[in-house]
């Protein structure tokens, strides 16, 4: 039985701090056949919601009053927010801030949804979200990461670049840098068990995925949402 014959059994906490979206996002999930919906506007009341009720998932915007869902799923993955802490998460994006893609990465994300958000599109995610095998990092790992970001309250200028990115793809095939264990293939190839050995660098000049990384499905599949955010549509693998 897959996920979508199963979707109207999900229970899902949507965190949506704009009125007039949060409607429009609870339209979407009714429409592909979820019945079981809590939402709030803020991430501080969500965690409330995942204390008293049991959720399969988590939906949530980024910028939020009181608790932005970058800190919202710090909670979760630590263990904080009184649910299981390997809960599945979908972010709502607009992949204008290229930081915050990352650190919802290194936070477990289990999907993206772009706005606007269509129910195809959401049942799509929602399926691979529920799907994908997840393996959790440490508390430690998680705490570390930073999610107070800037760009979350004023997004980055076009065409600003992270001084400390690592050398993207194109550069090292201008230096020589490529060895003959290295193979180029289309990020589209890309599959769970290789492992990197160029980064991926969004156009903004951030790290996504650093060299030396064993790809998991989670994250072979975030990779294949992000592709369009991406410097290079080719990746070299060991």
């Amino acid at each position: 039985m897959t996920i979508a014959s199963r979707i109207d059994k999900l229970s899902v906490i949507l965190a949506e701090d704009d009125a007039f979206l949060r409607k429009v996002l609870r339209s979407v999930l009714i429409a592909i056949g979820i019945k079981k919906i809590w939402s709030t506007e803020n991430g501080a009341e969500a965690i409330e919601l995942l204390g008293a009720h049991k959720a399969d998932l988590l939906v949530t915007d980024i910028q939020m009053p009181k608790m932005n869902g970058l800190e919202l799923m710090k909670y979760i993955r630590t263990g904080d927010a009184g649910c299981p802490k390997d809960l599945r998460i979908i972010a709502i994006t607009s992949f204008s801030t290229p930081e915050v893609v990352v650190t919802a990465l290194s936070l477990g994300v289990n999907g993206f949804l772009v706005k606007p958000i269509t129910p195809g599109d959401a049942l799509q995610k929602i399926n691979i979200a529920m799907s994908e095998k997840f393996d959790l990092l440490t508390s430690e790992a998680y705490t570390s990461v930073i999610t107070d970001l800037e760009s979350i309250q004023k997004p980055l200028a076009r065409g600003r670049k992270n001084v400390n990115a690592a050398i993207s793809l194109t550069t090292r095939k201008a230096q020589g840098g490529i060895t003959e264990r290295d193979r180029e293939i289309p990020l589209s190839q890309l599959k769970p068990g290789m492992q990197l050995q160029s980064d991926l660098v969004t156009k903004a000049g951030l790290t996504l995925v650093s060299a030396g990384q064993v790809l998991d499905e989670r994250l072979t599949n975030r990779i294949a949402e992000l592709a369009e955010v991406i410097d290079s549509k080719y990746v070299l693998i060991v």
